[in-house]
């Protein structure tokens, strides 16, 4: 870009990149914590031999919950973790009370009805109403008093496509890091049982990893988006 020039649109693959740089120094100032999860996930992960006990025509399956099931789980509880370490990057202060865990369950929950009550009807009305909510949350946790649905609306007027490109480029993104870092030894876990009280921690700190990606992600398009916005 030319000095003196100010970019008018986001640059998505800045963006992207930039959140997965600055995702595990983000990942680690929360260590402990994932650490403590990661110890929850191996004791989980110890059952997984344990699958022959079950009926005959239920053991793979079995055994691939078990498998499975561990990082998942730990993995839900960390993603709120995770939310709040990459809120305090741009608000140091920043606390995710319960209240706020609420109001963002609340957030997803009205963002994806909407969205998959419009795909009912069309699939591009889904789409459109998904990707002009796709930063509630954001706004929201970010809040300078608006309505989150209304800013989030609002800022992606006139970038619409970009934040629809930016959508499937980190979702194809973290499915890679996720078909590598999480199937890949939870799968492994699952045909060497013995193995899975390492495989299965290593699933769930992927899993987390993805989430902190993401989050960073999002704050950071929603950030700029509000920014060209004001400008």
């Amino acid at each position: 870009m030319l000095p003196g020039v100010t970019r008018r649109q986001p640059d998505i693959f800045a963006i992207v990149q930039g959140a997965f740089r600055d995702a595990w120094p983000v990942m680690r100032s929360r260590a402990g914590i994932y650490g403590l999860l990661a110890a929850l996930c191996a004791l989980g992960a110890l059952a997984v031999p344990f699958a022959y006990l079950a009926d005959a025509d239920l053991q793979q399956e079995v055994r691939l919950q078990m498998a499975l099931q561990p990082a998942n789980l730990c993995g839900a509880v960390a993603s709120f973790f995770a939310m709040a370490a990459v809120a305090r990057t741009e608000r140091p202060g920043f606390e995710l009370t319960f209240v706020r865990v609420l109001a963002v369950v609340g957030i997803a929950i009205a963002v994806g009805a909407a969205a998959e009550f419009a795909l009912v009807l069309l699939i591009l009305p889904g789409v459109w109403i998904g990707t002009k909510w796709s930063l509630a949350t954001w706004t929201y946790l970010l809040s300078d008093g608006e309505n989150p649905f209304g800013e989030s609306w609002a800022i992606t007027t006139g970038h619409f496509w970009e934040t629809f490109a930016y959508a499937i480029l980190m979702a194809i993104a973290v499915g890679v890091l996720l078909a590598a870092g999480f199937f890949l030894p939870a799968f492994l876990a699952y045909l060497l049982p013995p193995a899975a009280v390492v495989l299965v921690p290593i699933a769930f700190l992927a899993y987390v990893f993805a989430y902190h990606v993401t989050f960073l992600g999002q704050m950071r398009l929603m950030l700029e988006l509000r920014r060209l916005a004001a400008g």
